[in-house]
């Protein structure tokens, strides 16, 4: 069952009854409707009835039927998940079993069908079983038949639940793929799929999603495909074998000689956690970088983030956290994916020239020059949100010389597409009325590291060099009491050094040039959802 929030609800009525000593379920139905239409572009019914210990899951677009036995005792749905009383969803860290049973619809000249799954140390499909075929109403279907149980979430991608064995539990879930040919074709491997998810009753009608990935400086997941670029040639942490970073089942692999401060656990969800989020076990801290757009239906985000070096996460950690829902309930959340050193998993550094070098315009606001194919966008912060307070708390300790501010700007640029490298220049477009005027940017590296811009404005504009991108805050003066003339000159916090050259890094965060609003755009988010994981080899 692969299910989204846009899926319309047309039922979600049911009642059931509990025998004495058995969890039986009365008959009951819910249909969904659902129409992917962008990208997939599927479209089809489910419908989920309820029948003593059985619950059959029928999807009429992608021909499947799903039998579930041992689930357990439902009390209704929330979206795509079956709420379940405390008691009843606790079971599933009791060693309960589930006896599933998928089928598909299969052309009739169907005669044999090969499970087949994928050995990571041959590298290559191996076979595993036969299928059944079942006439249904004089049509083939194919039957695979398999079991699920908590134990198995420890070895590799089956049931997944967000507690322990020692605390009550919210949310059960398990994203599954049987993979098979047909008729001895073992060049047309078909694919059967499926997830489902259960909530307990007390965060019934709460969102709780959290992706998990470990990424580089320039907010790339290690294992996105391409290499960098730069003027003398850009170092990009890519591994270039056997990287399984957004698999639930396999570590993200990084260069043995890796730097870990140059490596960062970034966590986003769906409800905002605070100015931070703390790993369980003293595994470390990740600090609110900002929000975001969730890719496929364009909700808001909240992201977190930290790098590795000051974390104490280990080889094989998947670390966790306390989600807190805004009933005030605190869940046990994963809060990334694992990761591993692999002497196989390189740096590579590519030679570059002028003609890798582009120029982009965000709105006639924002110029930015860089090497790579990047697309980027900006987006304003909210004067509600803390990155913009903390911002303006950094423009004010630097800039007790000026006086008279004129205009306050906080916003974010980010990378929505592509990849880039090496420096960026950044063109800030504030307008000729503000020539001869002073100005002061903050540009937030990291929670705790600000690098500093001044200087006058010309030509109606300011230009800077960074390294990355994040929050800038562009504040305008009228005077300064000394009244010179300034260059650019970035100064970064934490050390307070003067770096004494333009920094052209572009950093993430909100942008508000001199009063102009620019609407928020889609954000593309990669990664782990909790327990809607991507099926990976």
């Amino acid at each position: 069952m692969k299910l989204k929030t846009k899926f319309i609800i047309i039922t979600v009525l049911a009642l059931f009854a509990v025998l004495i000593g058995v969890s039986s379920v009365k008959a009951a139905s819910y249909t969904y409707n659902y129409d992917y239409g962008e990208g997939e572009g599927e479209k089809g019914t489910i419908t989920i009835t309820t029948n003593e210990n059985k619950i059959i899951e029928k999807d009429s677009g992608k021909n499947t039927i799903i039998e579930y036995e041992n689930l357990g005792e439902i009390i209704g749905m929330d979206e795509s998940s079956f709420i379940m009383k405390q008691t009843e969803i606790n079971k599933f860290i009791n060693d309960k079993e589930i006896s599933y049973t998928f089928k598909q619809k299969v052309d009739n000249n169907v005669e044999s069908a090969t499970v087949i799954k994928w050995d990571n140390d041959k590298y290559e499909y191996v076979d595993v079983g036969k299928m059944d075929i079942e006439l249904i109403n004089n049509e083939k279907w194919v039957t695979y038949k398999g079991v699920i149980n908590y134990e198995a979430a420890l070895d590799f991608r089956g049931l997944e639940v967000t507690g322990s064995k020692t605390k009550d539990i919210a949310t059960a879930g398990c994203v599954w793929s049987i993979e098979y040919y047909i008729n001895g074709n073992k060049d047309d491997v078909k694919s059967l799929s499926f997830d489902f998810g259960c909530k307990s009753e007390s965060i019934a009608g709460n969102e709780m999603n959290a992706v998990g990935n470990i990424v580089n400086k320039r907010d790339v997941r290690l294992d996105d495909g391409g290499a960098g670029s730069g003027p003398d040639g850009y170092t990009w942490l890519y591994p270039i074998y056997n990287s399984k970073g957004e698999s639930w089942g396999y570590e993200a692999s990084i260069p043995t000689n890796a730097d870990l401060s140059e490596l960062f656990l970034k966590v986003s969800v769906t409800e905002y956690q605070g100015e931070k989020i703390t790993l369980s076990d003293n595994k470390g801290t990740l600090y609110y970088e900002g929000k975001g757009k969730r890719s496929y239906d364009n909700k808001t985000i909240y992201i977190y983030k930290n790098a590795l070096s000051n974390l104490k996460v280990e080889e094989n950690e998947t670390p966790l956290f306390n989600y807190k829902l805004d009933n005030g309930i605190g869940i046990p959340s994963y809060a990334g994916i694992r990761y591993k050193f692999d002497s196989n998993a390189k740096d590579i550094v590519v030679e570059v020239n002028d003609n890798n070098k582009n120029e982009q315009n965000i709105k006639d606001k924002v110029g930015i020059t860089y090497w790579g194919d990047a697309k980027f966008d900006t987006v304003e912060i909210d004067k509600s949100d803390i990155i913009y307070s903390n911002v303006e708390e950094n423009i004010d300790k630097n800039s007790t010389n000026y006086k008279n501010r004129l205009s306050l700007n906080i916003i974010d640029i980010y990378r929505v597409s592509g990849d880039y490298g090496g420096k960026l220049t950044l063109t800030f477009n504030v307008g000729e009325q503000y020539n001869g005027k002073y100005y002061s940017i903050a540009h937030r590296i990291s929670y705790w590291n600000y690098e500093f811009f001044e200087g006058i404005i010309k030509e109606g504009k300011i230009t800077i060099t960074v390294d990355s991108l994040s929050p800038f805050g562009i504040a305008i003066y009228e005077n300064k009491l000394n009244n010179q003339q300034q260059t650019t000159s970035p100064t970064t916090t934490g050390t307070t050094s003067n770096k004494g050259e333009k920094d052209e890094t572009p950093k993430t965060g909100t942008i508000d040039i001199i009063s102009y609003t620019i609407p928020v755009a889609v954000i593309s988010v990669c990664g782990i959802i909790l327990m809607k994981r991507k099926e990976t080899k």
